[in-house]
């Protein structure tokens, strides 16, 4: 009864470890993906361009008010705590584990493994080469027609304004 007491712990404990081991390898797996992916790369221009709108909007905000010397020095550092916090909470050190679990838990092994193939072809280097400028057009894109609707949203909000409140 020992025996197979010893046993039956010997094969749970194999097991485990195993599968700690194909974790462990299915994770550097996605994030040699990510690499791969660029992954970093957006997420740092994704957060520079949600900067930038927050900064327009802070100003636009602000259009026509004169601020004294104290109340520019609290805008300022009130500025400075928003772009921190978006730093902080969108940085790709914060979100990294995220997307890992993310893409881990979308793809086995074996569909990665295929991904990283493919990656390493001249199509795949070809797309990977091509994504940071793709990326970059589509924030473009984005922020010309947030900027063509943001006076047609504003005119929602002002309306909403003046029949409800």
């Amino acid at each position: 009864m020992k025996r197979v007491a010893c046993l039956l712990l010997v094969v749970s404990v194999v097991s485990v470890h195993l599968a700690q081991g194909n974790s462990i390898s299915k994770t550097r797996k996605v994030r040699e993906m990510l690499a791969a992916l660029r992954m970093e790369e957006t997420i740092n221009r994704l957060e520079q361009a949600q900067e930038m709108q927050i900064q327009t909007m802070s100003k636009q905000q602000l259009a026509g008010i004169k601020l004294d010397a104290d109340q520019q020095k609290s805008y300022d550092e009130f500025q400075q705590n928003l772009v921190d916090l978006i730093r902080s909470s969108m940085s790709w050190k914060a979100l990294e584990p995220d997307f890992v679990k993310m893409y881990s838990d979308a793809y086995g092994e074996e569909e990665i493994d295929g991904i990283l193939a493919f990656y390493h072809t001249s199509a795949g280097r070809a797309m990977l080469a091509k994504t940071p400028e793709l990326t970059e057009r589509s924030i473009t894109i984005s922020q010309q027609r947030m900027a063509e609707i943001s006076p047609k949203i504003q005119a929602l909000i002002d309306k909403f304004t003046r029949d409800n409140l």
